[in-house]
């Protein structure tokens, strides 16, 4: 049974907060973005002021559509992994990533955008896309599909054939050489394969409007971080219909359950069954 809460005035509120919250905070700073804005995380990984008044802006914007609802934001879950509870605990919670692609918006690249995602009782059930300089997003709502923001809704024709000479995709080795062998390895070869003339984002939200959009067919990553994937896993599902994402070694599909970052294996995600069993073969070898 579809959840009463997913209609299209609660996705347009949504999407005046995502836009005022874009224009006002994320544009504004990188318009004007210095180097003291710029921060590293304990992980290594580049956080601006940017990311940490937007994620607040967001928190209490959307907090305040759903009563008793819950949040957790990439950069709160950074200060406080406790709020991570916030996505198993009964009824509702908001997942933030206040800008997906940080280092580019921090280098002047474009490529970066909003992924918000609601979560009821453990599961995505709603998720939103949006490309912020571009101004491009989708949304989708669990069982209902998928949705521009304009509420035309998207349809994908997976039956058609594909000539798999042409498949491309996302695959960036270095961002497995501390994967064991074989999986190092395979992912390697399969990026020579299928990756070398395909222009990588850096940017979960760029990278499943991709597949979206039939621009690449399949992309692999090693962590499950909610704030990077609930809302396009959800997506992929909702035009497969069936589980987006799938582990190489441990053949799970996607879900908000700990561990996210992958150390030992990797995740594979299409919208095409044919090229998930080809992607997935070569993968385990």
């Amino acid at each position: 049974m579809t959840d009463p809460i997913l209609t299209k005035e609660l996705s347009d509120k949504v999407w005046l907060i995502i836009e005022d919250v874009s224009e006002c905070i994320i544009m504004s700073y990188y318009n004007s973005l210095k180097h003291e804005h710029i921060h590293t995380k304990a992980n290594s990984s580049i956080v601006t002021d940017a990311d940490v008044l937007a994620e607040k802006e967001f928190t209490k914007l959307l907090g305040q559509l759903i009563p008793g609802c819950k949040v957790m934001g990439e950069e709160a879950y950074e200060a406080n992994p406790d709020v991570a509870k916030n996505l198993k605990s009964k009824g509702y919670c908001w997942v933030i990533d206040p800008i997906d692609g940080t280092a580019n918006f921090a280098t002047k690249k474009g490529n970066f955008g909003v992924l918000i995602a609601l979560v009821k009782d453990g599961q995505p059930i709603g998720g939103w896309l949006y490309d912020v300089p571009q101004k491009r997003g989708y949304y989708a709502f669990k069982d209902l599909g998928v949705f521009d923001k304009d509420h035309n809704k998207v349809s994908v024709d997976l039956s058609s054939p594909f000539d798999e000479t042409k498949i491309k995709g996302y695959a960036n080795p270095k961002y497995f050489q501390r994967c064991p062998d074989p999986i190092r390895k395979n992912v390697t070869d399969l990026s020579d394969e299928f990756c070398k003339n395909v222009f990588d984002p850096y940017a979960s939200v760029i990278q499943y409007m991709d597949l979206l959009n039939g621009v690449t067919d399949f992309v692999i990553t090693n962590n499950q971080m909610p704030w990077d994937h609930a809302a396009g896993q959800l997506m992929i599902s909702e035009l497969k219909k069936a589980p987006a994402g799938i582990s190489v070694v441990g053949n799970k599909t996607y879900n908000l359950e700990k561990p996210w970052r992958l150390k030992e294996d990797v995740m594979v995600t299409t919208l095409r069954p044919k090229v998930e069993k080809l992607i997935l073969s070569r993968l385990r070898k």
